[in-house]
């Protein structure tokens, strides 16, 4: 007689308590994950972004000695760095562009007080490409913050606000120098100037 050939397998039941538990997790993650939708991101969320991507930023122009910038315009922002005589979209990783919600006001506003801060001085003097085509400025994204290899960055005062919010938050992010960048609410903005 011959021993009895157990099958190799799994039974049904196995399989569908398998595919609860990977359903639960899924679910779990999910519902952890913050939004990645720019309408959903708050002045806060967006402020905090910012503020990480330019320590990056500053660490990586230091790193590779290589200028970068930062453009900002009614639809998001982008970094830049100095590449073939013109300002070029940077695409590296933890530096690629970032779309807002168009509900989103912002506010740009250089402050004085450190090397970088004659800025338009420092585009003419270490920026200009050989040649003076009007057609190509016009297509080379200008950023208004400034990020040398030095690691030295222009201080700025950046008001973000999204006034259409049931509980209006304004958040202020504030470089007064490449090694201080700092989040504040409207309260503590006003009463330091």
């Amino acid at each position: 007689m011959q021993p009895r050939r157990r099958n190799n397998g799994f039974t049904l039941v196995e399989l569908l308590l398998v595919m609860a538990i990977i359903g639960m997790i899924a679910g779990t993650v999910a519902f952890t994950l913050p939004s990645s939708s720019a309408r959903d991101k708050s002045p806060q969320d967006i402020a905090v972004t910012l503020k990480e991507q330019l320590q990056y930023a500053r660490e990586y122009a230091m790193v590779r000695q290589q200028p970068l910038g930062l453009v900002m315009d009614d639809d998001g922002y982008q970094f830049v760095h100095w590449y073939d005589n013109q300002w070029q979209p940077l695409n590296a990783r933890g530096l690629k562009a970032v779309n807002w919600d168009e509900r989103l006001r912002w506010q740009l506003q250089p402050l004085e007080g450190n090397l970088v801060a004659q800025e338009e001085a420092a585009r003419d003097l270490l920026f200009q490409p050989d040649n003076d085509n009007d057609e190509q400025e016009d297509e080379q994204p200008q950023p208004q913050i400034l990020i040398l290899p030095s690691g030295e960055m222009t201080a700025f005062s950046l008001a973000l606000d999204k006034p259409q919010l049931a509980r209006r938050e304004q958040r202020w992010l504030i470089a007064q120098s490449a090694w201080q960048v700092s989040i504040q609410d409207e309260a503590s903005v006003d009463a330091s100037y």
